[in-house]
């Protein structure tokens, strides 16, 4: 199966292959360059074919729900939206649960992406003893949703933490043990500070603009991103960096620790499109991790950014997130871009190829003996102009980057590992008609590289031709 990507205008139609998406494509542009466009021809082609469609963007893009939600109604689809900024006149807003899918060590995982990575010895012993705590916590209100089939959200989970003897009390009936170590944190005074500070810091994103949201209670619109997939949903996470940069960080890490734990949990290869727009905005090791573990699995992942370099020059770690990220796709499509070292990187991805450079030189004088005089009259002692050509094998990107720089709106390099490591410039198509495609030049047929060469040879050998005419002639 395969997504057209290439408008009316371009001079072929250019599909990309699903079994390429499989090995994971990435597609950066600058603001108004086409990058979201591109992005949506993927969507639609999911959509239209009745797959599952998981969108992460970074930058909480609204107009994002209008066009995916008429994408979604055109084809008859349920579509799901979760918010850092809900409003009740937001269609398909859900609610959002983590505790859907995973195990008890899976659901640990997942709060504890809630909470600031240690710096130090010091704060590696307190986030330590966090995991621990919640590692209990887990496992008590995961051995209870198995035994009792009662559903656990945030808000449930919080409302334990909050009143330590009920949770106890709940620990009896599953696990005795368990109860005895929930006990003696609560009761000691220094770890029953950390249980206090866990409590506070889960109430920032239970009691937000968006907490409610992370309760189901009441709510028949949830999100349950396992059975999105198996069902062939359209679910839609719009974070905001700007107005919320550590919350839509940390809401994005536990969103994508759900879906590694969904596609691991698949017993069979199940084809699922997963982009993640903007993703430097919340780029952290386990995207990276996740796109590349569940390949097998059947992600099929689409990577957006306005830029590469922007993004490594914000830490170390996302400078080695953004490589991870390079070097896992096999596919990319390029859109302009301002930075000059993101025109330089993908030009580098591209490659470079060998390519002949020829001159000729014009001597007024006869040439000396240790040269080769290409010329020669029957009298060696006549003073005429003498000529030699020269040939050079240079190496040269594919593609230029100030070809890359320069690209109109909705231009775009293609470049394909998989297939055959062609890059072409083409016109993408405008998944929703709203503008005109700007029309490109008819490409000569190609012509394989015996022919190239030969005219390039031809035209030295005319051009030396012409030469001796002259000479001859003087």
């Amino acid at each position: 199966m395969t997504t057209l990507i290439s408008a009316p205008s371009s001079y072929r139609n250019i599909e990309m292959s699903d079994e390429e998406l499989n090995q994971h494509m990435l597609i950066i542009g600058t603001t108004g360059a086409g990058k979201t466009n591109t992005i949506l021809n993927f969507v639609d082609s999911a959509i239209l074919r009745n797959l599952p469609c998981i969108y992460l963007d970074g930058k909480g893009s609204v107009d994002l729900i209008d066009k995916l939600g008429s994408l979604a109604t055109k084809y008859n689809r349920v579509f799901k939206v979760f918010t850092l900024r809900p409003d009740e006149n937001i269609p398909n807003l859900a609610a959002y649960n983590t505790f859907s899918a995973g195990n008890a060590t899976e659901w640990k995982n997942r709060i504890m992406s809630l909470f600031a990575e240690a710096q130090g010895k010091g704060q590696e012993h307190f986030s330590l003893a966090e995991q621990n705590y919640i590692n209990f916590v887990s496992n008590v209100l995961y051995q209870h949703s198995q035994k009792t089939g009662h559903t656990v959200d945030l808000k449930i989970l919080l409302s334990f933490l909050e009143n330590p003897d009920l949770l106890e009390k709940l620990a009896n009936t599953v696990d005795p043990i368990l109860a005895g170590k929930l006990e003696k944190i609560h009761n000691d005074k220094e770890t029953k500070h950390m249980a206090t500070d866990v409590v506070r810091l889960l109430e920032l994103f239970i009691y937000s603009s968006y907490g409610g949201l992370l309760s189901t209670d009441g709510k028949s619109n949830i999100i349950n991103l396992r059975e999105s997939i198996l069902n062939n949903e359209v679910v839609l996470f719009l974070f905001d960096a700007s107005a919320y940069p550590e919350d839509s960080k940390k809401m994005a890490k536990m969103v994508i620790n759900d879906i590694n734990s969904c596609f691991s949990s698949f017993r069979e290869f199940t084809k699922c499109f997963c982009i993640f727009d903007e993703f430097g905005s919340y780029a952290s090791s386990n995207l990276a991790e996740t796109i590349s573990l569940q390949r097998s699995q059947g992600m099929h992942a689409i990577i957006g950014t306005q830029s590469i370099t922007t993004v490594k020059l914000k830490s170390s770690e996302t400078r080695r997130i953004a490589e991870e990220l390079i070097a896992c796709c096999n596919s990319f499509i390029i859109h302009r871009v301002n930075h000059a070292d993101d025109a330089e990187i993908f030009a580098q991805v591209i490659g470079t190829k060998n390519s002949a450079e020829y001159s000729t030189t014009i001597y007024d004088k006869p040439l000396n003996s240790n040269k080769i005089d290409i010329f020669r009259r029957k009298n060696e002692n006549e003073d005429l102009p003498r000529a030699i050509g020269n040939m050079s094998i240079v190496e040269k990107y594919k593609i230029n980057p100030e070809e890359i720089k320069t690209l109109k709106q909705g231009e775009a390099i293609i470049y394909r590992k998989v297939t055959n490591n062609e890059a072409i410039k083409i016109q993408i198509r405008d998944v929703f008609g709203l503008a005109k495609a700007p029309e490109l030049p008819k490409l000569p047929p190609r012509r394989n590289p015996l022919q190239s060469e030969l005219i390039i040879w031809g035209a030295v050998a005319i051009g030396i031709l012409v030469l001796i005419i002259r000479c001859t002639h003087t």
